[in-house]
């Protein structure tokens, strides 16, 4: 599952996600967000997470909030 945490970490909104064999006991990833806040056009939030797999690249289309307002950001991921 992915998701957005606000507040319970140093900085804007960033994008992480939890894991569940059954869909009743969920296990959070610790480690560093997937999107956080890193340049001018999502300095002070990246989240809201979606994202998919086509042809071995992931797709993480996320909102991102910054200088220039408000948009739909996009992070790529190959092996």
């Amino acid at each position: 599952m992915f998701y957005f945490g606000y507040q319970w970490r140093p900085g804007g909104a960033f994008d992480t996600f939890a894991c569940s064999y059954d869909l009743k006991h969920w296990t959070k990833w610790d480690g560093e967000p997937l999107i956080k806040p890193s340049a001018d056009f999502d300095r002070t939030h990246a989240h809201k997470p979606w994202v998919l797999k086509h042809d071995g690249v992931v797709y993480h289309y996320y909102c991102a909030v910054g200088s220039k307002g408000r948009g739909i950001a996009l992070a790529t991921s190959v092996p």
